[in-house]
């Protein structure tokens, strides 16, 4: 006699596949909350720029460092695409001290309605005059803080890489009022002591590079300026055809026309005479500079890297390849966003000017935690 199927067991496989598809809406629900934003600069057939959607890799974020739900930008396929994004400046009629306080604008990102920026893996490559390359890696927050509580931006500097270094950071705090000057700070993991940079330390060496500590932060109030000259850059006469970098900095440098600043340091125990800047007319940027000790010998040069690149505003200035050298002891440093990420994934081509794998990170959300000398003893965790 044949027996009937139980009913239970008909229900048994309904509930089941419900659970399952259930358990698959919960799991692709979880995964979709984790996926990161990202936006891709799109070029139209007008030459205009388009942001369109594209997610960002779970693989390609730093959780550590990022909030979940962060929004990032991705490059631009063409570097031409960055540099020809307008400004938004006029700069006809500005002094010299106009154009240093706009530099110090871009260094510290005071662009509205920027909130703020993390850039995830830049380094220092380090060359000695024999051509032995030391390797110096970091990850970087700046925030600027418009005047709230009497503060203009902060920057974080927190080195990965090598391990005799990991852990050291340097952090800024610009302040608004204009006789008051930068709280620099600098944590060094063998002492285990958080110290502030004095006034007379501010031209020491960062890190072991051929940049001082004063000059990634640039304070406007230690230095006189005046513009002593206009100047068209040619990339095949010198000073500039012999300077360290203009192999990859020529496209971006050949037939701007700059104002050179002539900044001489109020501070007469600084080890150097006066410093020359090469600001462009159009778009204030610090396109070459070079460096003369007390006696008016040029001691070091350097190329900077900085472009309006960022859709969303163009006022944002991103930040590439920067080169500077010690005319003295053929020492030279290679400042980069890194062509490859901390997991060795290819980031950027810069023998291309290919950005388009590379992720800037803006107005991400991030708490001032990073930015805290509580953060500079404690690190990364």
């Amino acid at each position: 006699m044949k027996m009937k199927e139980p009913k239970l067991g008909k229900f048994a496989g309904v509930l089941s596949l419900v659970i399952v598809v259930f358990l698959a809406l919960v799991v692709s629900s979880f995964a979709a909350e984790k996926m990161w934003k990202g936006l891709n600069p799109v070029i139209q057939p007008d030459g205009s720029v388009k942001l369109v959607e594209k997610p960002i890799p779970l693989s390609r974020v730093n959780t550590k460092t990022v909030p979940e739900g962060a929004p990032g930008y991705w490059g631009f396929a063409d570097e031409k695409y960055v540099v020809n994004i307008p400004p938004q400046y006029d700069t006809k009629g500005w002094k010299a001290m106009d154009y240093m306080t706009q530099y110090q604008k871009h260094m510290g990102m005071e662009t509205p309605p920027l909130e703020s920026m993390y850039l995830p893996w830049c380094g220092f490559d380090l060359i000695d005059k024999f051509g032995r390359t030391r390797v110096r890696r970091f990850e970087q927050w700046r925030r600027p803080y418009y005047g709230k509580d009497g503060i203009r931006y902060k920057n974080m500097l927190y080195f990965h890489v090598p391990q005799e270094v990991g852990g050291m950071s340097i952090h800024v705090v610009k302040h608004s009022d204009p006789d008051r000057a930068d709280d620099q700070f600098i944590y060094l993991p063998a002492l285990r002591k958080v110290r502030r940079i004095a006034a007379g330390q501010k031209m020491d060496s960062m890190a072991g590079s051929d940049y001082s500590n004063n000059e990634w932060d640039v304070d406007t109030r230690q230095w006189d300026y005046e513009i002593i000259k206009e100047e068209t850059i040619d990339a095949d006469k010198s000073p500039f055809k012999d300077a360290y970098g203009i192999e990859r900095s020529r496209h971006r440098v050949h037939g701007k026309e700059c104002v050179v600043i002539k900044a001489t340091p109020k501070n007469k125990d600084w080890p150097i005479g006066y410093e020359l800047w090469w600001m462009d007319k159009a778009k204030a940027l610090h396109r070459y500079q070079e460096t003369f000790d007390k006696a008016g010998k040029k001691i070091r040069t350097e190329f900077n890297y900085q472009e309006h690149g960022v859709p969303k505003n163009p006022k944002y200035v991103c930040f590439g390849d920067w080169y500077a050298q010690n005319l003295v002891t053929g020492h030279k440093t290679y400042l980069t966003v890194c062509e490859t990420d901390e997991k060795n994934n290819k980031v950027i081509d810069y023998d291309k000017r290919d950005w388009s794998n590379y992720i800037f990170w803006y107005d991400t959300g991030y708490t001032d935690e990073f930015l805290t000398l509580r953060f500079m003893e404690r690190g990364v965790r």
